[in-house]
């Protein structure tokens, strides 16, 4: 105890996980969520959305108390996808890989159907050595910690602690949504691509992280090498740091379907505009500033 008053920083550390546990327990453990339309602002949500409001809620307003960098657009931009997948009758698993902490992970969870549908994870975790492109340090202990402090039970959640070139066709099929948040190499960028092209349905999305951020300019040629050897997957969005793809039949219905003023309710931000662009010799949404 006295090593940690000689180090400001470890009280620091120390402080932050007491509030994030405090949070925990009493916002999202204790039920409070009834009286939180009186403290926060919303999420819109179609009343046909099926999704648990409340845990949503939850998770919009606390969600930056956990490690990690998918930001609240991201996921409204998630949930708006999640929307159109329902309204349609698209139903399907979900699939993480690079699940961290849990912070997108929560996000999937919540709109996943835990009766019909899984939601799989894969992370290196304690298998630190083959993280050849330092691509963040996943606990699978707090992965756990903070998906139970939404979910009571995490039956529906399968967790695979390895390298996701091991992953097999079983343990993620016919998903309606696949996340890539993995290694940022261009053969990681590649080989997640080809796992999610070949694990979703025809009408499933793929959503890439870091596509757009120049620090991982290996992530952006993993990108284009497969869209140009692969023409499984088609762009339809750039939004929020991530690619959004989907087969090439199914591209311009996504498309249209984010441009409706129904998509545009779920991501409200003064500082953003809808823009449609070119890439690839397809039309995309872009959501960014001007």
């Amino acid at each position: 105890m006295q090593n940690i008053f000689k180090h400001p920083e470890l009280i620091i550390s120390y402080l932050e996980k007491v509030y994030k546990t405090l949070f925990y327990i009493i916002f999202v453990r204790s039920g409070i969520a009834k009286f939180l339309p009186v403290v926060i602002k919303f999420q819109y949500l179609d009343p046909v959305h099926k999704i648990d409001r409340n845990k949503l809620n939850y998770y919009l307003f606390g969600m930056n108390f956990i490690e990690g960098w998918f930001t609240k657009e991201a996921a409204q931009i998630f949930l708006c996808i999640d929307y159109m997948q329902k309204k349609e009758g698209i139903a399907g698993n979900l699939f993480e890989i690079g699940a961290h902490h849990g912070r997108s992970s929560i996000m999937l969870a919540l709109m996943a159907d835990p009766v019909k549908e899984s939601l799989g994870l894969c992370d290196l975790f304690s298998k630190q050595e083959y993280n050849i492109s330092d691509s963040g340090k996943g606990d699978k202990k707090i992965l756990i910690n903070n998906l139970s402090s939404y979910f009571d039970e995490i039956n529906f959640v399968k967790i695979y602690e390895k390298q996701s070139k091991e992953l097999t066709t079983q343990e993620c099929k016919n998903c309606r949504f696949f996340h890539i948040d993995g290694g940022h190499s261009v053969d990681e960028t590649y080989n997640d691509l080809s796992i999610a092209a070949d694990s979703i349905t025809e009408t499933g999305v793929v959503a890439i992280d870091d596509f757009c951020n120049i620090v991982y300019p290996e992530v952006i040629e993993g990108v284009y090498r497969f869209l140009n050897n692969r023409k499984s997957l088609a762009p339809f969005a750039l939004a929020f740091n991530k690619l959004f793809l989907c087969s090439p039949k199914r591209q311009s219905w996504y498309l249209e379907r984010l441009f409706s003023e129904d998509s545009k309710k779920y991501v409200k931000n003064g500082d953003f505009e809808t823009f449609e662009r070119q890439f690839l010799g397809y039309k995309v949404v872009v959501i960014g500033a001007n």
